[in-house]
């Protein structure tokens, strides 16, 4: 009976202590709910400073875009992105390279080659505020192995007529007739170069055609025009003027009776026009030496 009490007792202690331990939970719940509810406030602000943050980051980029947008548009404007973007192509030729030609205010060098000749061409796309004249010319190599002058003969004479065009001298009636700004040939110690410019388009491919036909067809290489050689080389003639009867007889040495030759009634000089103007540039000291040091240089030219 006495264990029988010890035992109720014990169970009325423990239902004493029961209000205080539901307290206890109750105030753990609270705690634990303030905890949560700071912790998830804390997210809260985390998420929407993290929010903020991502908002600055796209503004930015936005605004990047635009302006980077604004540029591109700007530079598609002028020529000298489309030069640099943009390359005229045609079937018979493969580009090469494409060159920026710093020291000429952004224009650009293209470089194809012909497919089926192999011939080299240089295209030049120039900018908006280059001036309006077109220029063309066509280059060949002519390295020399002495030094008689052949490439500057040759330069001279085919512009002495071709098969299109058989005139005696089209580079003169070129220089009257035509609107070109530019028109000349130039041999150079290792190439010969022949070029045309005009601000007319029509005028530009007319002059082309003629300096095409010329260096591809001359006149100079067939056998009834032998005397362009001469004219424009070197050829021998009398050295005064005047009118001459060449079946004028005469009294010779050791022959009273016979006909003097040309030979002993006149001097004979040569005269040239490649000779010409290679006399009046050996008279200048500078251009001499100039040739002097190019023969030292490349003995073997």
């Amino acid at each position: 009976m006495g264990r029988s009490r010890r035992g109720d007792n014990h169970f009325s202690d423990d239902e004493e202590h029961i209000p205080a331990l539901r307290a206890g939970a109750e105030a753990s719940w609270s705690l634990g709910d303030a905890q949560m509810s700071q912790a998830s406030e804390g997210s809260r602000r985390r998420k929407a400073s993290g929010s903020r943050w991502n908002c600055k980051v796209i503004f930015l980029m936005v605004l990047f875009s635009i302006t980077a947008l604004v540029v591109m548009v700007r530079w598609f404007e002028s020529s000298d992105a489309l030069s640099w973007w943009w390359s005229p192509a045609h079937s018979s030729y493969t580009l090469m390279d494409r060159v920026p030609l710093v020291e000429l205010g952004g224009q650009y060098t293209l470089r194809y080659k012909h497919k089926k000749s192999g011939a080299e061409v240089m295209a030049i796309l120039q900018h908006k505020e280059a001036p309006d004249d077109k220029a063309f010319g066509v280059s060949f190599r002519t390295v020399p192995t002495n030094d008689k002058g052949c490439a500057h003969i040759l330069e001279h004479s085919v512009l002495c007529g071709s098969a299109k065009y058989p005139v005696k001298d089209p580079f003169l009636h070129l220089l009257k007739s035509s609107l070109q700004t530019f028109l000349n040939a130039m041999t150079y110690p290792d190439r010969t170069v022949y070029v045309v410019a005009s601000r007319n388009s029509a005028d530009l491919a007319n002059l082309m055609d003629v300096y095409l036909d010329a260096v591809f067809k001359p006149r100079c290489v067939t056998p009834d025009a032998q005397w362009v050689l001469q004219q424009e080389g070197w050829h021998a003639t009398v050295a005064s003027e005047g009118n001459y009867d060449y079946d004028d007889p005469g009294e010779g040495e050791g022959d009273p009776g016979g006909r003097r030759s040309l030979l002993e009634r006149e001097e004979l000089v040569f005269k040239g026009v490649v000779m010409a103007e290679m006399k009046g540039a050996m008279s200048d000291p500078e251009d001499r030496l100039e040739q002097l040091g190019q023969g030292l240089l490349f003995p073997d030219t």
